[in-house]
């Protein structure tokens, strides 16, 4: 499998980027520009990762395709087209997105994400997005969510389903989907039946830590930083291992070079104990 994550320092060319690449001991990369780039830039960028034998696991497309103002949907939804056709045209693993909320956040909770109208705009979408591509060797995926749809195993295969598409598939997050006491309390299994449901499908992970905070009431699970938290990662390693020796995974969501620096050591450290290949 390989590993990966931002580059926060800045960079103004490939040569920059790489050597921050490498800094980093990545072995997966997030295409570093989008859409708006120069064929000449991307084309740049696209040798460079290459000739250091990376993979491109995700373009990023991070918009909320559910803005309420229909000029902004419709921009996003343009935009969300262009960063699959990058997707295809560079060989990422997917581009990838969250369904979007109606509420005041792009990313936030908001009681309309469960209507019936939001889930039949996220399968018409998604539809159009891939259609107006067709892509061969990309795929466009949805990031699950604690608070919007998919937000379990199940109700991904739902939207599989539903969008009825080839090239839709699956940017796992897990943490993102322990959202209750119970899935917290057997995180364990829950991870287990997120990588064997949706077995197959997986083009890309993500991987965090989650920790819950005592004493918070109602409920409160944060997201931490590999190993600062509750999850069994070994195990985690060891599914990213077996769909594929390329398979790549992301830590995200981190402040500082350093945090990033620690955790791909971290997880190569704890592969190289369990005997998990990370390239």
């Amino acid at each position: 499998m390989r590993i990966g994550g931002s580059v926060l320092n800045s960079f103004s060319n490939p040569e920059e980027w790489i050597s921050e690449v490498k800094r980093l001991n990545y072995s997966c990369v997030i295409f570093p520009l989008d859409s708006t780039a120069s064929t000449k830039d991307i084309d740049e960028y696209v040798e460079v990762i290459k000739a250091n034998n990376l993979i491109i696991g995700e373009v990023g497309i991070w918009r909320n395709l559910m803005s309420s103002d229909p000029d902004e949907q419709k921009k996003v939804l343009d935009y969300s087209i262009k960063q699959l056709e990058l997707a295809e045209y560079v060989g990422a693993n997917c581009a990838v997105n969250i369904s979007g909320s109606l509420g005041s956040y792009w990313d936030g909770y908001d009681p309309a994400n469960y209507s019936k109208r939001t889930k039949d705009l996220i399968i018409s979408q998604s539809q159009t997005i891939i259609d107006a591509v067709k892509p061969v060797k990309t795929t466009y995926a949805l990031e699950p969510m604690p608070w919007m749809l998919p937000d379990s195993p199940d109700s991904y295969l739902d939207l599989i389903k539903l969008v009825d598409r080839e090239r839709f598939k699956v940017h796992l997050d897990f943490t993102n989907m322990i959202n209750s006491i119970e899935r917290y309390h057997n995180s364990t299994a829950f991870i287990d039946e997120c990588f064997e449901k949706l077995s197959g499908r997986i083009v890309s992970v993500h991987i965090k830590d989650c920790l819950l905070k005592e004493g918070a009431l109602p409920l409160v699970i944060e997201e931490k930083m590999v190993g600062d938290g509750a999850l069994d990662l070994t195990r985690v390693l060891r599914h990213v291992e077996a769909i594929s020796p390329n398979a790549t995974a992301f830590v995200e969501h981190l402040d500082t070079d350093k945090q990033y620096a620690d955790s791909i050591r971290y997880l190569r450290s704890i592969s190289e104990e369990a005997g998990v290949n990370i390239l």
